[in-house]
């Protein structure tokens, strides 16, 4: 990884230390993924989103479905996942689905 922010914040989600973002009205806060085609918006559309410490554009997204991915500066028409073999699964948060 780039950052060792976004890599400490992946191991805190993993963990369950990190806390989850919260929107301006203090609920916690999913990605709608308005900007990405309809095959990525299915990946990502009401993932959980986490703040990066240290790097707060940065951010730490778990899908719906398990896989946990990150975006780059509020760049949310690109998120990734983390990459294998480093990230198991390509970020898989155990137990897989979070919903």
């Amino acid at each position: 990884m780039k950052y060792k922010q976004i890599r400490e914040t992946y191991e805190d989600v993993v963990t369950g230390v990190a806390p989850q973002r919260r929107d301006k009205y203090g609920n916690l806060d999913f990605y709608r993924g308005d900007k990405l085609n309809k095959r990525q918006k299915s990946q990502w559309i009401d993932s959980k989103i986490y703040t990066v410490p240290g790097k707060e554009a940065h951010r730490v997204l778990v899908g719906p479905d398990g896989k946990i991915g990150y975006a780059f500066g509020h760049d949310y028409d690109n998120p990734r996942l983390f990459p294998v073999p480093w990230y198991k699964d390509g970020g898989e948060y155990p137990g897989g689905s979070v919903k």
